[in-house]
C-alpha cells in the first residue's frame, strides 16, 4: 500500500475490484447538492411569503386595518381601498402557494434520486457484485501484499460484519429519515394552510359585516338626501306656480287694459268720424278747401293713436318687468 497526498492505492492484481462502483449508476454529486441548496431556498421563500401574509392578513383579522376605511364622502374610493387590500392578501397567499408547489417539486426529484440510487443498490447486490465475497478477496490480497495473518484479518471481518448495518438497512433508515422530514414539512404546509384559511374566513366575516353596516349608513344617508331634495322640489314648484299665477294675472289685466283702451279710442274715432260726417254734409261746398286739413287731421289722429299703442306697450312691459322683479 502507498500513500500520496493522503489518498490510499491498492497495488495488486485484484485492482479491478474497486472499479465495481463505476457500475452502479449513481446521479451526479452536483445535481444532488444543486437539489437540496434548492429545497433550502425554497423553504426559506415559503417562510418569507408567510411572514408578509401574516403581516397583510393579522391587521385585518384584528380589526386595526378597514376601521373607518369606507367614508360616505367617497364610497367608490373606500371600496378601492379595500379591494386593494385583498388583492395583497390574495397576493401572498398565491406567492405563499406557489413557493410551497417548488419546494414539493424539488422534493418529488430528491425522492426520485434517492429512489434511483436504491435501485441501483440492491441491483448490485442482487449481482453480487459488491457481495461479502468481493470485499473478503480485497481484504486477502491486501493482507497477502504486506504479509498480514489473513486468517485474524477474516475473523475480524466476520465478526464486524455481523455487526454492521447492513447497506439496505441504512438506505431504509435514510429513506425513513427524508419521509419524516417531509412529513414534518407537511404538517408544516398544513398548519400554513389552515392558518391562511382562517384567515381569509376572519377577513371576510370582518368584510361582509362592515360592509352590511356601511351600507345601511349610506342608505340611511341616501333616505335623507332624497327626503331633502323632494321638500326643496316641492317648494320650488310652489314658487314656480305662484310666479305663474301672477304672471297670468298681470297678463290679463293688460289685456282688458288694451281692450278696453281699443274700445275707447274706437269710440273716440266713431264720434269724431261721426261729427265729420256731419260737418262733410254742412260744408260740403267748403270740401274742396278743407281737403287738405281733414287730411292733416286724419294724420294727426294716426300719429295720436300710435302713440297711444306705444305708451300702452311700453306701461304693460314695465309692468311685467316691475311684476317679474
Amino acid at each position: 500500500m502507498t500513500t500520496s497526498n493522503n489518498e490510499f492505492k491498492i497495488t495488486s492484481l485484484e485492482i479491478e475490484r474497486r472499479h465495481l462502483v463505476n457500475k452502479i449508476n449513481l446521479i451526479d454529486e452536483k445535481e444532488f447538492i444543486s437539489i437540496n441548496n434548492k429545497i433550502n431556498n425554497n423553504i426559506k421563500d415559503l417562510e418569507e411569503k408567510y411572514e408578509q401574509l401574516d403581516d397583510v392578513a393579522s391587521p385585518i383579522a384584528k380589526n386595526e386595518y378597514l376601521k373607518g376605511l369606507i367614508k360616505t364622502t367617497n364610497v367608490e374610493k373606500s371600496f378601492e381601498n379595500i379591494l386593494g387590500t385583498i388583492q395583497g392578501v390574495a397576493k401572498c397567499t398565491l406567492d405563499a402557494f406557489k413557493a410551497n408547489g417548488e419546494n414539493l417539486e424539488d422534493i418529488l426529484k430528491l425522492m426520485k434520486i434517492l429512489v434511483s440510487i436504491e435501485n441501483d443498490l440492491y441491483k448490485q447486490l442482487e449481482d453480487n457484485d459488491c457481495s461479502k465475497e468481493n470485499i473478503a478477496n480485497l481484504l486477502y490480497d491486501f493482507c497477502s501484499q504486506y504479509n498480514i495473518d489473513s486468517l485474524a484479518i477474516e475473523g475480524l471481518f466476520e465478526q464486524s460484519f455481523k455487526r454492521t448495518i447492513t447497506l439496505k438497512t441504512r438506505i431504509n433508515d435514510l429513506r425513513e429519515e427524508i419521509l419524516e422530514r417531509i412529513s414534518k414539512y407537511e404538517e408544516k404546509f398544513d398548519h400554513f394552510d389552515e392558518t391562511i384559511q382562517k384567515k381569509e374566513k376572519e377577513f371576510a366575516s370582518y368584510f361582509d359585516c362592515k360592509t352590511t353596516e356601511y351600507k345601511k349608513q349610506l342608505e340611511f344617508c341616501i333616505k335623507d338626501s332624497l327626503i331633502i331634495i323632494d321638500k326643496y322640489r316641492d317648494e320650488l314648484n310652489s314658487v314656480i306656480h305662484s310666479y305663474k299665477q301672477e304672471i297670468e294675472s298681470v297678463k290679463y289685466y293688460l289685456m282688458d287694459s288694451i281692450k278696453q283702451y281699443n274700445t275707447e279710442v274706437s269710440k273716440q274715432h266713431n264720434i269724431k268720424f261721426e261729427q265729420l260726417e256731419r260737418e262733410n254734409l254742412e260744408l260740403k261746398d267748403q270740401v274742396n278747401v278743407l281737403n287738405q286739413n281733414i287730411f292733416k287731421l286724419q294724420n294727426r289722429l294716426i300719429w295720436n293713436f300710435t302713440i297711444s299703442i306705444i305708451i300702452t306697450i311700453i306701461i304693460a312691459i314695465s309692468l311685467i318687468t316691475y311684476f317679474l322683479t
